[in-house]
């Protein structure tokens, strides 16, 4: 059951048509904290689409999952190109979050508690 709850509410955050919608199931996704779903965030990280990327470097932001800081700190160094420039923002503000959510400081090279 809980997996398809899951699945819901990430199909909901993919192609919700209305941001608010969006924003309610990843907030509710950042209550459960499936360990699969952040798993498949930070492979797609390494994806060819920009857009693929930008949504994966958002979404661990909203969750709050720790295991997601070093991938989008890789992410951070992804291309110059405009496009790409989406996907370090996003990159950036999910690092915010996760900071903040979880009360640490995320430097280059460590986090502090």
């Amino acid at each position: 059951m809980e997996r398809r709850v899951i699945s819901e509410l990430w199909s909901l955050y993919e192609k919700g048509e209305f941001e608010s919608l969006r924003e309610k199931a990843i907030s509710i996704l950042g209550l459960i904290k499936p360990d699969k779903l952040i798993d498949s965030l930070i492979t797609e990280l390494k994806e060819e689409q920009v857009d693929v990327r930008r949504r994966a470097a958002d979404a661990p932001g909203s969750i709050g999952s720790e295991k997601a800081i070093e991938p989008l700190k890789q992410a951070l160094t992804d291309e110059v190109e405009y496009y790409r420039e989406k996907v370090k923002d996003a990159s950036f503000a999910a690092l915010e979050k996760i900071s903040r959510r979880n009360s640490i400081r995320i430097t280059r090279r460590k986090i502090i508690k």
